[in-house]
């Protein structure tokens, strides 16, 4: 049981990168090692405009040599996108560099015009997904692999964990069926939209396959800040970095002409809250207080048992008051929200 961080490296709200901007991540990813956090997941996607990190397993191989404890995980890679065996030696790669911390979060991605850049038929992604799972996990766990070759570099852990990101039935079921996690997505409304994952999705998945929640990663990422200012700091950065954030997802299912209210629940549900005004957006939200943070988080783990909290970092907040949060986090909140789990750092 842990508290971790996601960030997608992109400056402030489209800033261009710079390798100043690189730097700063590497500091926060120092300061969330030397604090004890268990993971920094850094997720993929391509053809965005705005330095949305495109390579994961690169920007980790960086942040392996940065840091000492803190694991390092793709949030997610997406698997059908890429050639299978690239895929695991790269893992493998960063697995030795970092004296073996690496967790392979996989998914599908949800944009064609990303298959359609890579030359892969979207339509086929669950196929693919399960067909190169197949061959990755031989090589994680040290087996001789399908294709008869030889794996150069061999993985320090035996196996690297892997875990799936989904908003999919399909895409939970996959993780039950093959995988050792499930990390799930979540911004507004949490007790309800948790609530029917877990009672509807993910808790029959894992009866249906025999899987122990003991032996199952449950990683949560959310947008959630704690601070006694809170809707000064709405206002000043974190509202515009979450509506930027919304609009540069509506914008990639727009470019290849899709109704993006048809591609995630979520959107509508931004929309609708956009709408009614910051107030009432903001109490759908765990953007509150220290204390009524710590208290709803506790609260919403006996609604949906996760056993890692993953902070996202929007990309509107400073760099400074984002290293801030995370030592309030570590300081105020972990050890109410996670009781059970001995701190380091």
């Amino acid at each position: 049981m842990a508290i971790s961080y996601i960030t997608d490296m992109r400056d402030i709200n489209g800033t261009p990168i710079t390798p100043e901007h690189y730097n700063d991540q590497m500091k926060v990813a120092r300061h969330a090692d030397d604090l004890g956090y268990k993971t920094v997941w850094v997720p993929e996607d391509h053809c965005m405009d705005d330095g949305f990190c495109p390579a994961p397993l690169t920007t980790l191989a960086a942040f392996a040599r940065e840091t000492k404890r803190i694991r390092l995980g793709t949030g997610i890679i997406q698997v059908p996108t890429m050639q299978p065996r690239r895929l695991l030696e790269e893992a493998c790669i960063v697995d030795q560099m970092s004296n073996g911390r690496v967790t392979l979060g996989v998914g599908l991605g949800g944009y064609e015009s990303e298959y359609k850049a890579f030359g892969v038929p979207f339509k086929e992604r669950g196929k693919l997904m399960d067909q190169y799972l197949t061959f990755i996990k031989k090589g994680f766990a040290g087996e001789p692999l399908p294709d008869g070759m030889a794996l150069a570099v061999p993985p320090v852990q035996r196996p690297i964990p892997i875990i799936g990101g989904t908003k999919s039935l399909a895409g939970t079921d996959r993780s039950a069926r093959i995988m050792d996690g499930n990390i799930a997505t979540n911004h507004m409304d949490h007790e309800e939209q948790l609530a029917k994952f877990w009672k509807e999705w993910l808790s029959p998945s894992l009866e249906k396959y025999g899987r122990k929640l003991s032996e199952f990663q449950l990683p949560l990422m959310m947008t959630v800040w704690a601070s006694e200012k809170y809707m000064d700091d709405w206002h000043e950065f974190l509202g515009a970095g979450f509506k930027y954030r919304k609009d540069k997802y509506e914008d990639g299912f727009e470019k290849v002409g899709k109704d993006y209210k048809g591609a995630s629940y979520q959107f509508r549900d931004w929309d609708e809250a956009e709408k009614a005004g910051a107030e009432k957006m903001v109490s759908r939200m765990y953007i509150d207080t220290p204390k009524n943070v710590a208290a709803r988080l506790k609260k919403l783990r006996t609604i949906y048992p996760f056993s890692e909290l993953i902070i996202n970092k929007v990309p509107g907040i400073p760099q400074e008051r984002f290293i801030n949060q995370l030592t309030l986090f570590r300081e105020q909140i972990a050890p109410i929200v996670f009781p059970e789990t001995k701190w380091e750092g």
